[in-house]
Protein backbone atom coordinates (compact mmCIF):
# COMPACT_ATOMS: atom_id res chain seq x y z
CA UNK A 1 0.00 0.00 0.00
CA UNK A 2 1.11 3.36 -0.61
CA UNK A 3 1.86 5.79 2.14
CA UNK A 4 -1.36 8.15 2.84
CA UNK A 5 -1.42 11.16 5.07
CA UNK A 6 -3.78 11.00 7.93
CA UNK A 7 -4.25 13.53 10.98
CA UNK A 8 -6.23 12.08 14.02
CA UNK A 9 -8.48 14.38 16.07
CA UNK A 10 -10.63 13.86 18.74
CA UNK A 11 -14.10 12.58 18.04
CA UNK A 12 -17.66 13.12 18.64
CA UNK A 13 -20.06 10.81 20.13
CA UNK A 14 -22.02 8.61 18.17
CA UNK A 15 -24.62 7.95 20.38
CA UNK A 16 -27.10 10.79 19.42
CA UNK A 17 -27.07 10.14 16.16
CA UNK A 18 -27.75 6.36 16.26
CA UNK A 19 -31.49 5.61 15.21
CA UNK A 20 -33.63 3.36 16.73
CA UNK A 21 -35.74 0.72 15.72
CA UNK A 22 -38.75 1.88 13.90
CA UNK A 23 -42.40 0.87 14.76
CA UNK A 24 -44.47 0.75 11.49
CA UNK A 25 -47.95 2.27 12.69
CA UNK A 26 -49.53 -0.04 9.46
CA UNK A 27 -47.88 -3.25 7.56
CA UNK A 28 -46.42 -1.94 4.15
CA UNK A 29 -48.98 -2.50 1.03
CA UNK A 30 -46.89 -4.62 -1.63
CA UNK A 31 -46.36 -1.46 -3.46
CA UNK A 32 -44.24 -0.11 -0.43
CA UNK A 33 -42.68 -3.28 -0.25
CA UNK A 34 -41.37 -3.22 -3.72
CA UNK A 35 -39.68 0.29 -3.26
CA UNK A 36 -37.91 -0.51 -0.16
CA UNK A 37 -36.21 -3.73 -1.58
CA UNK A 38 -36.10 -1.70 -4.94
CA UNK A 39 -33.93 1.01 -2.82
CA UNK A 40 -31.82 -1.30 -0.76
CA UNK A 41 -30.34 -2.94 -4.01
CA UNK A 42 -29.67 0.73 -5.16
CA UNK A 43 -27.93 1.12 -2.38
CA UNK A 44 -25.87 -2.38 -2.03
CA UNK A 45 -25.54 -1.65 -5.68
CA UNK A 46 -22.87 1.32 -4.99
CA UNK A 47 -20.23 -0.72 -3.06
CA UNK A 48 -17.44 -1.16 -5.65
CA UNK A 49 -17.01 -4.78 -7.23
CA UNK A 50 -13.10 -4.29 -7.02
CA UNK A 51 -10.53 -3.74 -4.97
CA UNK A 52 -9.34 -0.38 -3.69
CA UNK A 53 -6.69 1.73 -1.58
CA UNK A 54 -7.69 5.08 0.10
CA UNK A 55 -6.12 8.20 1.92
CA UNK A 56 -7.61 8.84 5.06
CA UNK A 57 -7.73 11.37 8.20
CA UNK A 58 -8.74 9.31 10.89
CA UNK A 59 -9.62 10.01 14.24
CA UNK A 60 -9.91 7.50 17.21
CA UNK A 61 -10.69 7.87 21.19
CA UNK A 62 -8.88 5.70 23.29
CA UNK A 63 -11.51 4.18 25.73
CA UNK A 64 -10.00 3.11 28.58
CA UNK A 65 -8.10 6.61 29.12
CA UNK A 66 -10.21 8.92 26.93
CA UNK A 67 -6.91 10.15 24.88
CA UNK A 68 -7.12 10.49 21.06
CA UNK A 69 -4.15 8.66 19.37
CA UNK A 70 -2.33 10.21 16.36
CA UNK A 71 -1.32 9.07 13.73
CA UNK A 72 -1.18 8.38 9.45
CA UNK A 73 -2.17 5.64 7.36
CA UNK A 74 -4.35 3.77 4.52
CA UNK A 75 -6.98 1.32 3.83
CA UNK A 76 -6.73 -1.15 1.17
CA UNK A 77 -10.44 -3.13 0.49
CA UNK A 78 -10.79 -6.34 -1.43
CA UNK A 79 -15.05 -5.71 -0.68
CA UNK A 80 -16.56 -9.00 1.49
CA UNK A 81 -13.18 -10.47 2.19
CA UNK A 82 -10.26 -8.83 3.18
CA UNK A 83 -9.12 -5.43 4.47
CA UNK A 84 -5.73 -3.73 5.82
CA UNK A 85 -5.13 -0.51 7.79
CA UNK A 86 -1.78 0.89 8.05
CA UNK A 87 -1.14 3.75 10.08
CA UNK A 88 2.17 5.53 10.54
CA UNK A 89 3.83 6.92 13.58
CA UNK A 90 5.54 10.50 13.44
CA UNK A 91 8.86 9.01 12.47
CA UNK A 92 7.10 7.67 9.31
CA UNK A 93 7.28 3.62 10.98
CA UNK A 94 4.63 1.58 11.44
CA UNK A 95 2.35 2.81 14.28
CA UNK A 96 -1.02 0.08 13.77
CA UNK A 97 -1.25 -3.03 11.11
CA UNK A 98 -4.28 -4.22 11.41
CA UNK A 99 -5.72 -7.05 9.48
CA UNK A 100 -8.70 -8.31 9.07
CA UNK A 101 -11.23 -10.69 6.89
CA UNK A 102 -14.94 -11.67 7.60
CA UNK A 103 -13.69 -14.44 10.42
CA UNK A 104 -10.64 -14.07 11.40
CA UNK A 105 -8.74 -10.50 12.18
CA UNK A 106 -4.99 -8.95 14.05
CA UNK A 107 -4.36 -6.20 15.37
CA UNK A 108 -0.61 -5.05 16.29
CA UNK A 109 0.82 -1.92 17.54
CA UNK A 110 4.36 -2.72 17.37
CA UNK A 111 5.86 0.56 19.18
CA UNK A 112 3.87 -0.79 22.09
CA UNK A 113 4.67 -4.52 21.90
CA UNK A 114 1.08 -5.41 21.71
CA UNK A 115 -0.47 -7.57 19.29
CA UNK A 116 -4.10 -9.31 19.26
CA UNK A 117 -5.54 -11.86 17.19
CA UNK A 118 -9.50 -13.04 16.84
CA UNK A 119 -11.94 -14.42 15.02
CA UNK A 120 -16.04 -13.11 15.09
CA UNK A 121 -16.85 -12.89 18.65
CA UNK A 122 -17.13 -9.40 19.18
CA UNK A 123 -16.48 -9.33 23.30
CA UNK A 124 -12.70 -10.45 21.90
CA UNK A 125 -12.13 -7.06 20.24
CA UNK A 126 -13.44 -4.86 22.68
CA UNK A 127 -11.63 -1.72 22.72
CA UNK A 128 -10.57 -2.47 18.81
CA UNK A 129 -12.23 -0.74 15.79
CA UNK A 130 -12.54 -4.58 14.08
CA UNK A 131 -15.89 -4.02 14.32
CA UNK A 132 -16.01 -0.65 12.52
CA UNK A 133 -13.74 -1.68 9.60
CA UNK A 134 -15.12 -5.38 9.46
CA UNK A 135 -18.90 -3.71 9.05
CA UNK A 136 -18.91 -0.71 6.54
CA UNK A 137 -15.87 -2.18 4.56
CA UNK A 138 -16.21 -5.77 3.93
CA UNK A 139 -20.45 -6.17 4.61
CA UNK A 140 -22.31 -2.85 4.12
CA UNK A 141 -25.62 -3.42 4.18
CA UNK A 142 -25.19 -7.26 4.36
CA UNK A 143 -28.64 -9.00 5.62
CA UNK A 144 -32.06 -10.45 4.80
CA UNK A 145 -34.36 -7.55 5.28
CA UNK A 146 -37.31 -7.51 8.01
CA UNK A 147 -39.21 -4.40 7.43
CA UNK A 148 -38.75 -0.53 6.29
CA UNK A 149 -40.63 2.58 6.69
CA UNK A 150 -40.37 6.48 5.43
CA UNK A 151 -41.61 7.88 8.73
CA UNK A 152 -39.74 10.78 9.56
CA UNK A 153 -38.43 11.42 6.14
CA UNK A 154 -35.51 9.16 4.56
CA UNK A 155 -35.66 5.52 4.81
CA UNK A 156 -35.27 3.38 7.92
CA UNK A 157 -34.41 -0.48 6.81
CA UNK A 158 -34.50 -2.94 9.72
CA UNK A 159 -31.90 -6.25 8.21
CA UNK A 160 -30.96 -9.39 9.65
CA UNK A 161 -27.19 -10.72 9.65
CA UNK A 162 -26.67 -13.87 11.16
CA UNK A 163 -27.54 -13.15 14.79
CA UNK A 164 -27.28 -9.81 14.47
CA UNK A 165 -30.31 -7.17 14.05
CA UNK A 166 -29.39 -3.85 12.09
CA UNK A 167 -31.35 -1.09 11.82
CA UNK A 168 -30.17 1.91 9.22
CA UNK A 169 -32.02 4.98 7.88
CA UNK A 170 -30.86 6.62 5.25
CA UNK A 171 -31.61 9.82 3.65
CA UNK A 172 -29.81 12.38 1.13
CA UNK A 173 -27.96 15.25 2.84
CA UNK A 174 -25.51 17.72 0.70
CA UNK A 175 -26.20 15.89 -2.13
CA UNK A 176 -24.88 12.44 -0.71
CA UNK A 177 -26.16 9.70 0.95
CA UNK A 178 -26.35 9.70 4.55
CA UNK A 179 -26.73 6.70 6.44
CA UNK A 180 -27.23 6.07 9.98
CA UNK A 181 -27.06 2.34 11.61
CA UNK A 182 -26.93 0.71 14.62
CA UNK A 183 -25.93 -2.98 14.89
CA UNK A 184 -27.57 -5.13 17.98
CA UNK A 185 -25.88 -8.95 18.77
CA UNK A 186 -25.05 -11.23 21.23
CA UNK A 187 -25.74 -8.28 23.34
CA UNK A 188 -23.07 -5.87 21.99
CA UNK A 189 -24.11 -2.74 20.19
CA UNK A 190 -22.38 -0.48 18.20
CA UNK A 191 -23.69 2.69 15.99
CA UNK A 192 -21.96 4.13 12.49
CA UNK A 193 -22.94 7.27 10.92
CA UNK A 194 -21.54 7.88 7.07
CA UNK A 195 -22.03 10.58 4.32
CA UNK A 196 -20.84 9.79 1.35
CA UNK A 197 -21.48 8.99 -2.48
CA UNK A 198 -22.34 5.45 -2.01
CA UNK A 199 -20.59 2.60 -0.54
CA UNK A 200 -17.67 3.25 -2.20
CA UNK A 201 -15.35 5.73 -1.29
CA UNK A 202 -14.75 9.03 -2.74
CA UNK A 203 -12.58 11.94 -1.29
CA UNK A 204 -14.59 14.16 1.20
CA UNK A 205 -16.68 11.25 2.75
CA UNK A 206 -17.29 10.97 6.47
CA UNK A 207 -17.41 8.21 8.80
CA UNK A 208 -18.45 8.08 12.51
CA UNK A 209 -18.22 5.13 14.91
CA UNK A 210 -18.91 4.48 18.49
CA UNK A 211 -18.89 1.01 20.50
CA UNK A 212 -21.15 0.88 22.96
CA UNK A 213 -19.40 -1.32 25.67
CA UNK A 214 -16.18 0.31 26.08
CA UNK A 215 -17.16 4.20 24.50
CA UNK A 216 -14.19 3.40 21.57
CA UNK A 217 -14.91 6.44 19.11
CA UNK A 218 -13.72 6.31 15.47
CA UNK A 219 -14.06 9.47 12.90
CA UNK A 220 -12.91 9.03 8.89
CA UNK A 221 -12.61 11.36 6.64
CA UNK A 222 -11.37 10.17 3.32
CA UNK A 223 -9.18 12.70 1.56
CA UNK A 224 -8.19 10.46 -1.55
CA UNK A 225 -9.01 7.52 -3.53
CA UNK A 226 -5.88 5.95 -5.19
CA UNK A 227 -6.27 5.49 -8.75
CA UNK A 228 -4.87 1.79 -8.59
CA UNK A 229 -5.81 -1.66 -7.27
CA UNK A 230 -4.12 -2.52 -4.13
CA UNK A 231 -1.01 -4.90 -3.97
CA UNK A 232 -2.58 -8.40 -3.40
CA UNK A 233 0.16 -9.24 -1.16
CA UNK A 234 -1.56 -6.89 1.08
CA UNK A 235 -4.80 -8.93 1.53
CA UNK A 236 -2.94 -11.81 3.50
CA UNK A 237 -2.43 -12.84 6.71
CA UNK A 238 0.95 -10.54 7.87
CA UNK A 239 1.27 -13.80 10.70
CA UNK A 240 1.34 -16.24 7.45
CA UNK A 241 1.54 -14.80 3.77
CA UNK A 242 1.60 -17.86 2.19
CA UNK A 243 -2.33 -18.94 2.98
CA UNK A 244 -4.80 -17.49 0.81
CA UNK A 245 -7.91 -15.83 2.19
Amino acid sequence: MKRALLTVTAVAALGATACASPRPARPLSQAEWSRARERLAWLRGTESPRPYAVQLRVAMREPWTGRAIESRGALAVQPHLAARLVLLGPGGGTALDMWLTRDRWSFNVPAADFKRKGGTDPAAAHGLPIGFFRWWFLQPLEGRLLTASTAGGGRTFVLRAGEGTITLKESRERGKERVVARRREDGEQEGLEWLGRGLTPHAGDRAKYVQDATGLEVEVLVEAVSPEEPDPAAFLDPDDPGVAL
